[in-house]
């Protein structure tokens, strides 16, 4: 585990901290219904207290935020953190986190997408494994739930992540690089981790496993931020990588025109000598599947898996 700390396993009656550490919430009200999900799930819930504010285009001020952060990991009897959605803004945030307190009282954290800059501090600044995972703003499909629910409930091994049933070429799994190789988690959000690049947060070590998705990204945007990690080394330094779903984002007649964003992620990759592959069920999609930051997994290529090889909870 190389020195990994595992926050505490989830039992019936837990209590989850529910806050919202970058946009506000469209909808405020929905935090009854996040709260009722997640009490469905058998859960005690507490909402902190900025979830369902609004200061310009952030869920509460910086501070207020953060504040919520902070609050959950001091009070013993909170076992996780579940970020309501993602948006923009956790990033501000990481300056602000006594990572201290986090690393002496590890807790699950969940979230994804912008949430991206919170998960992977947890990892790299306490030394905490973290939780890339849907948020509750939308329910769990029932590929996703089981997954996410052995993950932080049963101390053991994930094992190789499944794939659900599908006709979509784009979100099947295929090999762009051959090979097999081990290393800790690491990634999330596309934009996110090329935005942390060359800044104290950078997300990436050598040896990681890194994932990626995005959402909204034409395929030049996308070229530009892959090109951005091949200039900094960051994708020559990984063990291999593992992207997701990468949905919407292209401009009109620009699938017809030009390659695609499968396409520019296949020639970016292609002269690696690491094992690279595509089409993995995470993302912003309805069968968004769990990958625990900081777990030694491997990827392999030829037989196109992707498996948690130690647990993600003690």
């Amino acid at each position: 585990m190389s020195g990994l700390i595992l926050p505490r396993r989830l039992e019936p009656g837990s209590r989850l901290w529910l806050t919202s550490p970058a946009s506000s919430l469209s909808r405020p009200e929905s935090l009854e219904d996040m709260e009722g999900h997640l009490r469905s799930l058998g859960f005690e819930v507490e909402t902190a207290p900025a979830a369902g504010s609004k200061w310009r285009f952030f869920a509460g001020t910086d501070a207020e935020r953060a504040r919520d952060i902070n609050h959950a990991f001091a009070r013993p009897e909170i076992d996780a953190v579940i970020c309501t959605r993602g948006g923009y803004g956790s990033m501000r945030l990481l300056e602000a986190i006594d990572w201290d307190l986090v690393r002496r009282n590890p807790k699950i954290v969940m979230g994804y997408s912008d949430i991206t800059a919170l998960l992977n501090a947890v990892r790299q600044r306490a030394g905490v494994a973290a939780f890339h995972a849907p948020t509750p703003v939308r329910p769990q499909s029932e590929f996703t739930r089981p997954w996410l629910m052995r993950a932080v409930t049963q101390a053991e091994p994930l094992g190789v992540m499944p794939t659900p049933e599908t006709d979509n070429p784009d979100f099947t799994v295929k090999a762009l690089r051959p090979g097999k190789a081990q290393g800790p988690l690491a990634g999330g959000n596309l934009t996110l981790i090329s935005t942390l690049m060359g800044t104290p947060w950078q997300i990436g070590r050598p040896g990681d496993i890194l994932f990626f998705e995005d959402v909204n990204e034409s395929p030049y945007r996308v070229d530009r931020m892959l090109t951005q990690l091949l200039l900094a080394g960051v994708l020559q330094q990984s063990a291999g990588l593992a992207f997701g779903q990468f949905t919407g984002g292209a401009e009109d007649g620009e699938e017809d025109s030009g390659p695609t964003v499968h396409d520019v992620i296949a020639e970016r990759t292609a002269t690696l000598g690491i094992p690279v592959l595509m089409g993995l069920p995470f993302g912003h999609v309805r069968d968004n599947a769990l990958l625990p930051i900081g777990c030694q997994a491997e990827i392999d290529a030829d037989a196109g898996t992707l498996r948690v090889i130690e647990p993600a909870v003690s």
